[in-house]
């Protein structure tokens, strides 16, 4: 496929590279001509593996992949010429930090104005999609970048072009690797993978590319994954530099990566998806008594960092959140009652130690919510509903909520509150709300 890099820095350039041993024709473009010279020469400047010899393998020949068509690397400081055959075009330009921690969108800005006026003095050149591969916050492709494009060249989605959000998961001194060898391919977008749409496009060239699962979503959802992702990194090796003290001040009866191996032997729950869902927070007999009995022993041998006290100031305020919601919820019903379905720390047992349903029913009635009440198949609260509209607040997953019996039972005009998007749509009765937390309708 004939595509365009805008941007040949220390991410454009090796992905440019990465894509022309894929078989695609890469039209690359940066405004710095001192570098495109050097280039030229084979001078990367980059601490890539091999990236001197693979700039010079892409540019010196172009392949012949069929009697037909080439695939190689063409420099341009013509943009124009850059982006007139190209069928993507990605975006590759930085997008720094701010004083406030948020990043500046100028170059993405200046690079999507200037391709867009390219098109607009050669209309003639056939469907493209913008494709950015920068770091931006959720929500600026929809509210800052397609608003942009589209006040420019006043088309909408398929008329000549479209967008998506597609990130790369990849590290410093091994991009041409990790780009070739995906974990899974963002594409963010408007959520219809038409075939000549730009999700479609742009799924074509990466069946093309990589042997990886391609996961669509909304242009929001792909910020945000690229975000948590880079973040999730970053609080795993807090809590291995965490184990590394411990490990210190116990010494020398402890090592760390003794304990950090032990760890990694866990697939099931830990090296895997398990728990990382929203939901209610956790609960039982063992999670949260170990958690305070390791930020206890964390303050006693004064470890410079304490991430397991988080865990615990993070269970009580994220269940805080969840009781303001709940009575946001019961205020404009009027001050209803509200009903926790389930009482017990998770499903099939009876256990309530530590339980997130007892601990958001604590928090309503510290906030002065007198009208809160359970019900719980395996406890003395198993009865059905009260007789008027209510707020219904699922906090544990069992079975007996899910049947019919049970939820056409709910009385029309209440709301039902769900944070494990356990409900879905049409399952309840009619003339009753329900809220999936977090959760697109």
């Amino acid at each position: 496929m004939n595509v365009a890099m805008i941007g040949l820095g220390k991410l454009g350039l090796p992905v440019a590279c990465a894509m022309v041993l894929k078989g695609h024709t890469v039209h690359g473009y940066d405004t710095d001509t001192d570098k495109l010279n050097r280039y030229k020469e084979f001078d990367s400047g980059l601490y890539e593996p091999d990236i001197n010899g693979l700039l010079e393998y892409c540019l010196a020949n172009s392949k012949l992949l069929d009697d037909n068509y080439k695939s190689e690397l063409i420099l341009h400081s013509d943009l124009g010429a850059a982006i007139r055959d190209a069928k993507i075009i990605f975006i590759a330009v930085p997008t720094p930090s701010k004083e406030d921690g948020s990043f500046s969108n100028e170059y993405v800005l200046s690079a999507l104005k200037a391709c867009c006026q390219e098109m607009l003095k050669d209309p003639v050149t056939g469907y493209k999609v913008f494709s950015i591969i920068s770091t931006v916050l959720p929500g600026t492709v929809r509210n800052e970048f397609y608003p942009f494009v589209e006040g420019m060249l006043g088309l909408g989605v398929f008329n000549g072009w479209g967008m998506v959000y597609n990130a790369q998961f990849i590290a410093m001194g091994s991009v041409v690797e990790n780009f070739l060898n995906p974990e899974f391919v963002l594409v963010g977008g408007y959520g219809d993978r038409a075939k000549h749409g730009p999700e479609g496009v742009v799924e074509e060239f990466y069946e093309d590319t990589v042997d990886a699962p391609i996961l669509h979503m909304t242009w929001e959802e792909a910020e945000t994954t690229k975000l948590v992702y880079n973040t999730f990194i970053g609080q795993k090796i807090i809590t291995g530099n965490a184990i590394m003290e411990m490990c210190e001040k116990q010494a020398p009866h402890a090592d760390c990566d003794v304990v950090v191996n032990a760890i990694s032997q866990a697939y099931d729950r830990i090296i895997s998806p398990w728990y990382l869902k929203g939901g209610m927070g956790d609960g039982g007999p063992c999670h949260p008594r170990d958690q305070r009995a390791l930020s206890y022993w964390a303050r006693r041998n004064k470890l410079s960092v304490n991430p397991f006290e988080f865990v615990g100031e993070a269970r009580e305020k994220q269940s805080l959140w969840l009781a303001k919601t709940v009575e946001d919820y019961s205020d404009r019903l009027g001050g209803r009652p509200v009903i926790l379905l389930g009482k017990t720390f998770k499903h099939d047992t009876n256990l309530m130690d530590d339980s997130p349903a007892v601990l958001l029913y604590e928090q309503l009635k510290k906030r002065g919510y007198v009208w809160v009440a359970f019900c719980d198949p395996h406890l003395d609260t198993p009865g059905g509903h009260i007789g008027e509209r209510a707020v219904y607040v699922l906090c544990t997953r069992h079975e007996m909520f899910k049947e019919e019996e049970f939820t056409s039972g709910f009385p029309k005009g209440s709301v039902v509150i769900d944070p494990w998007g356990w409900y879905k749509e049409g399952e309840l009765p009619g003339g009753v709300r329900l809220i999936r937390l977090g959760r697109r309708e």
